[in-house]
This record gives C-alpha cells, sequence and structure tokens, in this order.
C-alpha cells in the first residue's frame, strides 16, 4: 500500500472504530451486519486493509454514517445527535420501543410527501 493509501485506510479504520463503538457494535457484530467475516473487519479498523468501494458504500449504511463521517474527524461533534448515536445511548431493553416509535414517525412523514404531491 503507498503512503498516501496507508494514510486514508487509517483514517478510515479510526472512523470505523469510532461509529462501530458509538452503536456498540462488535467487530464480529459489523462483520455479521456486512454479510463479511470478523477477519475482514479485523484488518480494516487498524488500516492494515482498504475496502472496495461497495464495501464502504455498505460499512456508511451500517454504521449510519456520511463517507465524509468515516473519513474525518470533525463529524463526530454533529454524530452526537444522529439518530444512531441517540439509539445507542439508550439502554437495549428500550430500543425496539424507539426503533417501533422512529418507524412510526417515517411513515407520518413519507405520507405527508405524497399528500403534498
Amino acid at each position: 500500500m503507498s503512503p498516501r493509501g496507508a494514510k486514508l485506510a487509517a483514517r478510515l479504520g479510526a472512523g470505523i472504530r469510532r461509529h462501530r463503538r458509538s452503536l456498540g457494535f462488535t467487530q464480529a457484530a459489523l462483520a455479521d451486519k456486512l454479510g463479511s467475516s470478523t477477519e475482514y473487519v479485523s484488518l480494516l479498523v487498524p488500516g492494515r486493509r482498504l475496502p472496495s468501494v461497495p464495501m464502504l458504500v455498505d460499512l456508511a449504511h451500517v454504521l449510519g454514517a456520511s463517507l465524509d463521517e468515516l473519513l474525518t474527524k470533525e463529524a463526530d461533534e454533529a454524530r452526537s445527535t444522529s439518530v444512531p448515536s441517540i439509539v445507542a445511548s439508550v439502554p437495549r431493553d428500550v430500543r425496539p420501543y424507539v426503533y417501533g416509535m422512529l418507524q412510526g414517525i417515517a411513515r407520518v412523514a413519507a405520507q405527508r410527501r405524497r399528500r403534498r404531491r
């Protein structure tokens, strides 16, 4: 890997670690959600490997982050008020209720958007 690629891999790995931890995911849980192996994720986190573009998109989706958020530290401040970080701060036994409320809000918002068209 080139020096530039190594720097990018290290930044990305730090972003993956940061977002994974904020959601309470283990490396194994993240690998499961990605349909990948724990070994592969364990290579990404310390920056020993760069993911493919499709895997990078999947990582961002699973972690509830933009690609920019995975590559920069500045996004952490905004993330503290993001839905995934708020849900992660709720006790595990209450999360299904929170998800249910969010799904209800999303349904109402979608209905309102359809009515406006």
